[in-house]
């Protein structure tokens, strides 16, 4: 960002947020073979060949692959070492999932403030997991939920690639403490938020507008057009995983609860199957805990 640009004042907020969405357009794009793979596996008519043949053009992304079905988490008593054979142990959707978290990691990795990254990408990889597990809860079955969980957050790794530490803690104060409202501070200190900025980067993506409407409408899902049970689950999920991090800081995370079983929310949440009150919140958060368990290994993966 320009220096002598003071944030925070009308001013400066309205050139920060145009300077933002501009550089939207300077963020390190996704490998081409993740669209590819997203298409594939929605087209009802493909087959796992078709996978296959996307998977094993790329060497690097094979390799992965691989190793990934040969992780001590599938249990298996023989050495997979082809692609087919790891398509047939993983699935189709267990596949474009690693193949999205591989792809985001090894291309965020490399941003500056890597701390603060690594952060982002921890906490979004475990409201992935925990996206799939509410997803199941109210009979939606499928791998979009995992990947709107991977990547909702994903206007804060453009605004880590746009300012520099200093610029940060002035946005964040604490940088990314998990109790603080992100949000809210960003739009005091830049004009616009994490939420606005991420869905115009998964629209510049091409991404599915599902995907655009869980990254951009995450915080406030009843304001959603269309798809609103995305952003929903996005919301839930997100507030889990926090309530998760919060603990592990040995604080008790009542707002975000509490978040949860508010009347709005617990009737857009109802709208969609959804029944929440205080002691689903506990089932869901020992559902989740126990999944983000179960999966520590493939979380090591990529973290």
């Amino acid at each position: 960002m320009r220096k002598g640009l003071e944030m925070g004042t009308d001013t400066s907020k309205r050139k920060i947020a145009n300077q933002l969405i501009n550089r939207v357009k300077d963020f390190p794009p996704l490998p081409n073979f993740v669209g590819r793979i997203m298409q594939v596996n929605a087209d009802p008519d493909s087959s796992i060949e078709d996978l296959s043949r996307i998977v094993e053009a790329e060497i690097s992304l094979t390799a992965s692959i691989i190793k990934l079905a040969n992780s001590p988490f599938f249990g298996l008593t023989r050495e997979v070492s082809s692609i087919p054979h790891a398509l047939a142990i993983l699935g189709r959707d267990e596949l474009q999932n690693m193949v999205i978290a591989s792809s985001m990691f090894k291309t965020f990795k490399n941003l500056k403030h890597k701390k603060d990254v690594a952060n982002i990408w921890l906490h979004s990889f475990r409201c992935a997991i925990a996206a799939r597990i509410v997803g199941e809860k109210i009979k939606h079955i499928g791998s979009d939920f995992f990947v709107a969980g991977l990547i909702h957050d994903i206007g804060k790794l453009l605004i880590c690639f746009s300012f520099s530490e200093n610029a940060l803690k002035k946005v964040y104060r604490d940088i990314f403490q998990v109790e603080r409202d992100d949000l809210r501070d960003e739009k005091e200190m830049l004009g616009i938020g994490h939420d606005s900025i991420g869905m115009q980067l998964v629209r510049s993506w091409m991404f599915p507008e599902s995907l655009q409407m869980a990254v951009g409408y995450h915080h406030k899902p009843w304001k959603a057009k269309e798809h609103t049970v995305f952003p929903l689950v996005i919301l839930v999920a997100d507030s889990l995983v926090r309530i998760i991090e919060i603990e592990e800081e040995d604080q008790e995370p009542v707002s975000f609860r509490q978040l949860l079983i508010d009347s709005q929310c617990r009737q857009a949440l109802a709208s969609v199957g959804l029944k929440i009150d205080a002691a689903t919140v506990e089932e869901l958060l020992g559902e989740v805990k126990e999944e983000l368990a179960r999966e520590k290994e493939i979380t090591s993966m990529f973290v």
